[in-house]
């Protein structure tokens, strides 16, 4: 949820934000580091070619994978950074900032986000995200996904419903090739959501080579969902 001033004043009291590149007390990515923040350029999310919002090609269209994904950063320098510090460090306020940032992205390049804006504001679009396994949610306290789900839900003035579960653990994806990772990850969650559902936005902090994504779409589509749209901060 946005903070609001009182909560936000005491907050910076009690855990003060320094960059994460420079140290510099005030931000987590302050204004000289933020020029080491690059933009995701829209591409289709099944070959990886530029593409109009983001959407997939229809000559790379298959049933059963993404109808398009929105990225906003790049995944490297300090946005890798930032989310590394979220995922392994626990500091997951920075998520709050770098909410803040991605709504400037927006602003000034609209035209971009309007696909995905429209779909946030669509009465229809459920916002969910890619579950860590439970006993990994145990062992650090949090899932990122699901934090960064509730707000940009916020933005949509919606409620993240939680529509997937991940059934086993996985070996992680680092260090696999393409083929390795769709079969790592294979029939690796079930639906748990309600029927009858027609449109989804997926969030993730980052996508990689898609394939969790791409899974977490293939299942959603199986049981009726005709439109699944992927967000996730950056994109490597």
């Amino acid at each position: 949820m946005r903070r609001n001033f009182l909560t936000s004043y005491l907050l910076d009291i009690l855990f003060p934000r320094f960059c994460i590149k420079c140290g510099r007390e005030g931000l987590y990515i302050c204004s000289d580091c933020d020029i080491f923040t690059s933009e995701a350029p829209p591409v289709c999310p099944s070959c990886g070619m530029p593409s109009i919002f983001g959407k997939t090609h229809q000559s790379c269209y298959i049933n059963k994978k993404l109808d398009g994904l929105t990225s906003i950063w790049d995944y490297d320098s300090v946005i890798r950074d930032a989310l590394r510090s979220i995922k392994y460090k626990g500091l997951f306020h920075i998520t709050e900032e770098l909410i803040e940032r991605l709504i400037s992205v927006m602003t000034k390049n609209p035209e971009q986000f309007t696909k995905f804006i429209s779909l946030l504001e669509d009465k229809d679009v459920i916002i969910t995200f890619v579950p860590i396994h439970k006993y990994k949610k145990k062992q650090r306290g949090f899932d990122q996904a699901e934090i960064l789900a509730n707000h940009i839900a916020i933005l949509g003035n919606k409620k993240p419903i939680k529509l997937l579960e991940r059934t086993r653990q996985t070996q992680s994806q680092f260090g696999l090739d393409k083929k390795e990772r769709i079969n790592n990850i294979k029939d690796a969650f079930s639906f748990v959501g309600e029927i009858n559902i027609k449109k989804v936005i997926i969030v993730d902090d980052i996508w990689t080579s898609g394939a969790t994504m791409q899974e977490c779409c293939r299942v959603l589509k199986e049981v009726g969902i005709k439109e699944v749209w992927g967000f996730t901060l950056a994109r490597a």
